[in-house]
């Protein structure tokens, strides 16, 4: 969860959501083009981020708790309430299909409350799972989007999922 104390963005300490599926996003940003002497002229991108769907087995109640802001009654009854407000985090995950096992970690991630869903029990199992809509914003401070590590920065890759990894400029 990240948190905004005196100007200054924290993140909590990462806690482990199972039951991952997908998480599928497409890069969000206007283009701008700029077209003079009967052609282009000039042309930049505009890093907005990402978007897309982000789909797990079933979300367990700390998470609901801790992100999307539900509250506990005195009897253990969970409630979503019209007033809940949705906590920004930092989403470290892993790439395990590929070569290197990359690591990421997307900065200013947005989740929504996932849609509610059941059917009859028919002759065959149709599993429904939980899947949320996720905007991953740059960073308030420093603008980064997300970052990556493979094995080859061991210190930083072994450590991955203990805290958020932060930007250090080369000096």
């Amino acid at each position: 969860v990240i948190e905004e104390i005196d100007g200054n963005i924290t993140f909590g300490t990462p806690v482990p959501l199972k039951g991952a599926l997908a998480l599928n996003l497409s890069a969000t940003g206007d283009k701008l083009e700029i077209y003079a002497d009967d052609g282009l002229y000039y042309s930049e991108a505009n890093n907005q981020g990402y978007e897309g769907d982000f789909e797990v087995v079933l979300l367990d109640d700390l998470f609901k708790k801790n992100v999307l802001g539900y509250e506990e009654d005195a009897n253990g009854v969970l409630f979503e309430n019209s007033s809940n407000k949705i906590k920004k985090i930092a989403l470290l995950f892993e790439f395990s299909g590929d070569a290197h096992k990359t690591r990421r970690v997307l900065y200013n991630v947005t989740l929504s409350r996932p849609n509610v869903e059941s059917g009859s029990k028919t002759k065959s199992i149709d599993v429904k799972y939980d899947k949320l809509s996720i905007t991953a914003a740059p960073h308030p401070i420093n603008g980064n989007v997300q970052g990556k590590a493979t094995p080859t920065q061991a210190t930083q890759y072994d450590a991955w999922f203990d805290s958020v990894y932060e930007y250090v400029p080369v000096v």
